[in-house]
């Protein structure tokens, strides 16, 4: 039996989305067919992480990810949709989690305070080291350029320190409640179509080294097929990209399909 799901979306409650409400994009996924929607909002960055100096002062942190005080209104928001919609399509409520090295006690509290309350979840890798901090991975073409690629000196090695940063997040003990989902696993190549006046030849086709696939294989964890990259004006392709889903696939690699939307219009048919 086929089923239609989305398992990565986000709301009004994403600062950086374009406002659509979460109950438009609901309407949205009825009238396509959806069977199960997963609504994954940007969860709260760690607070002794905001109140460090790891993250890069070029950013206002506002811009990421929703605040902790709008967590009570989100949950009783997202669950009147969940109960108002329940006849015409099923709702998970949860998080897109952020994964960092040095703030894993602090995820893994959030995820024990808030378990019984979160139905689906993935975690991602958004920020890694690079000048003067941790720098986003898909903030802009130029804030890549300047904070990551020069940091790390090429794209190989840039792409070998994310990979290992997702290797990290594989083998994290987040407690029992850790999502078993990642999130646009090679988002580090959102802007390789951008012109650095580099080659980015070394990493335009690479794939996913034979040990992550086992690390993931082993840890039984599953890959977000994301489909926002083909909306993106540097990459138009997915996460993975497609040409490497049939290798994935047949190696044994599970995946689970996701929008990312970020408003009603991205949202696929």
């Amino acid at each position: 039996m086929y089923i239609k799901v989305d398992g990565h979306t986000h709301t009004e409650f994403c600062p950086h989305g374009n406002g659509d409400y979460a109950e438009e994009m609901i309407i949205r996924a009825i009238e396509y067919g959806y069977d199960s929607y997963s609504i994954t909002e940007h969860a709260p960055l760690p607070k002794n992480l905001l109140n460090s100096s790891d993250i890069s002062k070029v950013y206002d942190l506002d811009e990421f990810n929703m605040k902790s005080s709008d967590l009570p209104y989100y949950f009783k928001e997202m669950n009147r949709l969940k109960v108002k919609y329940k006849d015409r399509i099923k709702i998970n409520v949860g998080f897109e989690f952020d994964y960092f090295e040095d703030y894993e006690i602090e995820l893994r509290d959030f995820l024990e305070e808030y378990h019984s309350l979160i139905d689906d979840a993935l975690i991602s890798i958004h920020f890694m080291p690079g000048n003067g901090g941790l720098r986003a991975v898909d903030y802009s073409a130029e804030d890549f350029g300047d904070g990551l690629l020069d940091y790390y000196g090429s794209f190989k090695e840039l792409e070998k320190a994310y990979l290992n940063l997702i290797s990290k997040l594989i083998y994290a003990d987040l407690g029992r409640y850790k999502p078993n989902r990642i999130g646009h696993i090679s988002l580090y190549k959102k802007f390789i179509l951008y012109d650095y006046k580099r080659d980015f030849g070394s990493i335009k086709d690479s794939k996913l080294p034979d040990d992550l696939i086992r690390q993931i294989l082993h840890s039984d964890m599953v890959l977000d097929f994301n489909q926002s990259g083909f909306r993106k004006k540097y990459l138009q392709d997915s996460y993975p990209p497609r040409n490497e889903m049939p290798d994935l696939l047949r190696k044994g690699v599970k995946f689970y399909l996701g929008s990312d939307a970020h408003g009603v219009e991205d949202l696929v048919k």
